[in-house]
């Protein structure tokens, strides 16, 4: 019987979720949080086995409220629940080590089945995908076949660019840690992109964790 962690900054959003996952068979709602310092400091006090999270909050963001939240609790799965749709937010999530990103125009359905995957053990695709996709990655949307050093056979900026999207930072914040405008690190990741036949900078994330996987085998 699962229990969860609600956090999100809108009360009537939030009441809304929680009257969801609170009317589902074996899930209960143990705690409820409007900031990331709350949602931290409840979590402390409750040990929910699974966060439900917004990612745009007052003191911060949803990948931020699970980096935070998984620093103290290693085993908690994070679910990140939000009405954008962001590259970015997508990125910063699995780097932040989230179990799934899914958008709030979900069914119902949908986000309890999430939350008793993720408290069994399960993540959601491998490019965290939202809305009902569930289980591998597959075609076009799974990252490409892990190698030794994917990035090995790319030019030593695109490299650099490679290793900093895959710990999740924007485009701005890359541009202004290498010194160069931020059109010029989009041109490097879309040649990156492309190089390593990916579609979307969510994957070089999912690429990035398999090689290290690979790695520590």
């Amino acid at each position: 019987m699962p229990t969860v962690l609600v956090l999100d900054d809108h009360d009537l959003v939030r009441r809304g979720i929680v009257d969801v996952l609170g009317a589902a068979p074996g899930i209960t709602v143990i705690a409820e949080a409007a900031t990331v310092r709350q949602s931290t400091a409840r979590a402390a006090l409750v040990a929910p086995d699974v966060a439900v999270l917004d990612y745009r909050l007052p003191d911060g963001t949803g990948a931020q409220a699970c980096a935070a939240l998984r620093a103290r609790h290693p085993d908690l799965p994070c679910l990140i629940l939000t009405a954008f749709d962001d590259d970015d937010a997508r990125a910063a999530s699995a780097a932040a080590g989230a179990a799934g990103f899914l958008l709030k125009d979900i069914r119902a359905a949908e986000l309890v089945e999430a939350v008793r995957r993720v408290a069994s053990g399960h993540r959601m695709t491998a490019t965290l995908r939202g809305h009902s996709d569930t289980g591998s990655a597959s075609g076009a949307d799974a990252a490409a076949p892990a190698r030794v050093d994917p990035a090995a056979v790319l030019p030593p900026r695109q490299r650099e660019v490679f290793a900093l999207v895959a710990r999740g930072l924007s485009n701005r914040e890359i541009a202004d840690r290498l010194g160069v405008a931020e059109k010029t690190v989009k041109n490097h990741v879309t040649a990156l992109l492309r190089t390593l036949a990916l579609r979307r900078r969510t994957q070089i994330v999912v690429l990035a964790a398999r090689t290290e996987a690979t790695r520590r085998a």
